[in-house]
Formats: structure tokens, C-alpha cells, sequence
């Protein structure tokens, strides 16, 4: 008998072979690599996922303990299942596995996420995936979220905390503007790498310029080793070497209130 038709279609997974159409399942994730790769692979104008490039729980200088609570809103009006990964600074997170959450209707708030949840402590990045009741991505979901680090203030009984809009992998030159980096400000650079082996990110406008490895499926927090005597605004531009995509900021905190603000690297203006 002969063949009416044989394709393969893998962007929609379907198999048409002899006239029969068969539907492929979607690949399952079960560890950060395989979350990152999904991610990575698909296209990037999809909103089912996002980075919150620095989180953890972390004791600071003066009698701080930072941690970091972390809301998560998915569209529609009915429940959705998120795979969370934990991205640990400066370790390869590759085979971690994922942690599975079960969010909406509606906002969820998940206070002190990479203690209470994860069950792990100190820096890292977050990245928040919506998966099918399989545990595949959901390419038809949309995800939101917001995070806060924050720390009860020394000496009084409020908090003092940094906002931080969550982002998303993005590859190029990118950009973190509104920084400043005058001898009343430290500032730090982080960075995020989803891919499967390590990357060097170049920074910009130190000179010469910066060189940062960072291992795969992690990410890394460093100083930024520069200042700005004038006091004036600066813009910090990061690439990797080579290319590839990744996530990240930047922050200022003031050296003596410890204000601050963080700034996530985005396309240049």
C-alpha cells in the first residue's frame, strides 16, 4: 500500500504517517536542567515563565536576615500547576530536582519561598514555570509574579526591603540604567545562566572591561568594581562572550541607610 503522506511536525507534536495523525506528549520536566532547556527551546514571545534572578534567605551585616517572599498569578480563572526551580550561586543546579506548586484561582503568596518551600537557604535565583497536570510546560499559560526581599530593620520594628519585578531570558547586549555608584552607594551585578555549559558575561563600562564566568543552570552575585566619582546616574551593559541568553541585574543600596533599589537588565534605549 502505498504512503499517502509522511511529515513530521514537531512544533505542534503532531505525527501524520500512512493518512493517520497521532499526537506526541510534550516532554515532562523533573530537574532545573530540563526546565531550562524547555524554556530556553520555545518561543520567546510566550509568558509562561519568568526569573527572579537574585532570591534566598541570608544573614547580612548589622543583625539583618534577608529573605525573600514571592507572589505568583496565573491568568484565567481556574487553578494551574508551576514547577519551581532553585538556581544556587555558584553551583552547577543541572540535575536539582524541580519543587510543584498548585497556584490560583487569583493571586498566591508564598512568604520566605526558599526556606518554607524549597527547604534551602543562602543566594540564588528563582526561575517559575507553568507545567501541565504532566508535568510538561504549558506553552498556552501566562504567568505573573512579584517578589520582595526584605529583613526586620535593626533597632526598630519595621522592615527594610528591595522590590523586584520578576524578568525573563533574553540574549544580546543588555542593559540595567539608574544605578548610582558614587562613594555613598555599593553596587552589586548579578547574573543568570540557563544554559548547559558555563559562560563568561562581559561588562561594560568598566576598564578594562569585566570578565564574570558563571557555571551552568546557576547564577552568580559579584561588586561591581566600579565608581562614579560625580555621583551621576550610570548604565551597566552585560553580554556573554560568544552569545547565548541569560538574566540579571543590578543594585545600588545607600552605605548608610541601606536603601536600595534593583534594576533587572533589559534591551538598551
Amino acid at each position: 500500500m502505498q504512503a499517502r503522506a509522511s511529515a513530521l511536525r514537531v512544533g505542534t507534536f503532531a505525527l501524520v504517517i500512512l493518512g493517520c495523525t497521532a499526537t506526541l506528549p510534550a516532554q515532562s520536566v523533573a530537574t532545573v536542567g530540563e526546565l531550562l532547556a524547555a524554556v530556553v527551546g520555545q518561543s520567546a514571545d510566550l509568558q509562561n515563565y519568568f526569573v527572579i534572578p537574585v532570591a534566598g534567605h541570608v544573614e547580612g551585616a548589622n543583625e539583618t536576615e534577608f529573605r525573600t517572599d514571592v507572589t505568583i498569578l496565573a491568568a484565567g480563572s481556574g487553578s494551574q500547576k508551576v514547577a519551581v526551580a532553585w538556581l544556587a550561586q555558584g553551583l552547577d543546579n543541572s540535575g536539582r530536582p524541580l519543587e510543584f506548586l498548585r497556584v490560583g484561582p487569583g493571586p498566591v503568596f508564598v512568604p520566605d519561598m526558599v526556606v518554607r518551600t524549597l527547604g534551602q537557604s543562602g543566594l540564588g535565583a528563582l526561575v517559575i514555570a507553568a507545567v501541565t497536570s504532566e508535568g510538561a510546560l504549558d506553552r498556552s499559560a501566562r504567568l505573573r509574579g512579584f517578589a520582595r526581599i526584605w529583613t526586620p530593620a535593626p533597632g526598630c520594628s519595621g522592615t527594610s526591603s528591595l522590590a523586584l519585578e520578576p524578568g525573563r531570558f533574553r540574549e544580546g547586549l543588555l542593559a540595567a540604567t539608574g544605578l548610582l555608584l558614587d562613594p555613598g552607594h555599593r553596587g552589586n551585578l548579578g547574573l543568570v545562566n540557563p544554559n548547559t555549559s558555563a559562560r563568561t558575561f562581559l561588562v561594560y563600562p568598566m576598564y578594562p572591561t569585566v570578565e564574570i564566568s558563571v557555571p551552568p543552570a546557576s547564577m552568580r552575585q559579584v561588586p561591581i568594581p566600579y565608581a562614579n566619582e560625580s555621583g551621576a546616574p550610570v548604565e551597566v551593559h552585560v553580554q556573554i562572550d560568544g552569545g547565548g541568553v541569560f538574566a540579571g541585574y543590578a543594585s545600588s543600596v545607600d552605605q548608610f541607610s541601606g536603601d536600595g533599589w534593583l534594576v533587572n537588565f533589559g534591551p538598551p534605549e
